[in-house]
């Protein structure tokens, strides 16, 4: 009541004058509005589309020769405790004798984060270059389908090591045959694999190598096809448990469960920003097309008397057009920026897909054209209007 009363007691004391004064500064003051609320939303969509690409550049390319089913049948159980060590065997055992349990593999690093540990490779001509490495079981390429071609050694190879194709490639060209030297420590190559398990080439590194192992932190479980990994992940819980005290935490999940992992932490960042794109497109949509629709309906009896004067219809939409479109050029031209440096900033110049203008000029027609869409339906209606039935209805 009281948000009522206030314009309706300025009404009663307004004077013309003050009344057309009132109305200019009631424009510029809507205008602003839009021009912030447009900004806003150019700037959400501008990011939600940059991280997109990031994402798309940085993780879209990754090796994964699993399906989605396959990824769900394998469960990660992480040694993550004092009391688990000690109890690692029987546990393990029990784990093994599952009859939905049909293979097993023990990991020194976690496969799904998607990070692999970095080591250096000097080349012939004694530049160093990055190498992404992994350290586990030898069952590694057929537990996750990757082709290798090689023999897989049994237990512990030490000072061996299995090389990706693409690393293998700079080998060629380095003349080098069976043994490499990384970080001063020479190895023997027995095989060549694809690529690692979420290895994403050509960003970082060069290529990646595998070193046999039976260290471990994390084992993982392939199930059955027809297993439900929920029912198997609280079976192996029970299992841990009768090991491991309740007041220890236990890391059991499925393979495709990425949540706690930095992938998973940028996704939930890409639907966050998702949404609010989503919101505030929304609320610009809705508040473009109320000031549209208040101005066609404000402003029928001027523009049927441009008509009658010889207005064309191409001039009346340059009047109602005109406003919305220096206002979306003042919005694109604050917003963009912003945008364009923000994702510059997180890339630090190693993302490529940001440093183009190509998805600029894609953000430009496309809220272009959304706003397009909002006021071409009111702005053709009052091109069309007939004066005569709108002085007779005055």
């Amino acid at each position: 009541m009281l948000v009522i009363w206030f314009p309706i007691r300025r009404l009663r004391q307004v004077s013309i004058i003050s009344q057309i004064s009132n109305n200019r500064s009631r424009h510029i003051f809507r205008s602003v509005m839009m021009w912030l609320q447009l900004g806003i939303a150019i700037f959400f969509v501008g990011s939600t589309l940059g991280v997109n690409m990031v994402w798309h550049e940085v993780f879209g390319q990754a090796y994964n020769p699993l399906t989605s089913e396959e990824e769900e049948n394998i469960i990660s159980l992480k040694v993550n405790t004092q009391r688990m060590w000690q109890h690692i065997n029987p546990i393990l055992s029990d784990i093994q004798a599952l009859p939905e349990c049909i293979e097993t593999l023990t990991m020194a690093d976690d496969l799904q984060s998607g990070n692999h540990f970095m080591r250096t490779y000097k080349k012939a001509d004694q530049s160093e270059v990055m190498i992404a490495i992994a350290e586990g079981a030898p069952g590694y390429f057929k537990f996750l389908n990757i082709p290798l071609q090689g023999k897989e050694v049994n237990g512990d190879a030490e000072g061996t090591v299995y090389v990706s194709e693409a690393f293998r490639q700079q080998l060629d060209k380095d003349n080098v045959q069976d043994r490499v030297e990384i970080e001063g420590q020479s190895y023997r190559i027995i095989g060549t694999f694809k690529e690692l398990y979420k290895e994403t080439q050509g960003r970082v590194t060069i290529g990646s190598v595998f070193f046999p192992s039976n260290h471990f932190r994390y084992f993982y479980v392939k199930l059955a096809p027809s297993a439900n990994a929920t029912k198997s992940i609280r079976r192996i819980t029970e299992i841990c448990r009768n090991y491991v005290p309740t007041t220890l935490p236990l890391e059991i999940r499925s393979l495709s469960d990425n949540k706690q992992t930095m992938m998973g932490s940028m996704y939930m960042t890409q639907v966050a920003m998702t949404i609010l794109a989503v919101v505030s497109i929304l609320l610009v949509v809705l508040s473009i097309y109320s000031a549209i629709s208040m101005d066609t309906v404000s402003r029928q009896k001027e523009i049927a008397i441009r008509k009658i004067n010889g207005a064309t219809p191409r001039i009346i939409a340059g009047i109602f057009g005109k406003a919305y479109l220096v206002i979306f050029l003042l919005a694109f031209a604050v917003a963009y920026p912003l945008v364009r440096l923000m994702l510059l900033s997180i890339g630090e110049g190693t993302v490529k897909c940001i440093q183009g203008w190509d998805w600029g000029i894609l953000l430009f027609f496309s809220v272009a054209f959304m706003i397009f869409l909002t006021t071409a339906y009111k702005i053709y209606r009052i091109m069309h209007i007939n004066p005569a039935e709108i002085i007779k209805n005055e």
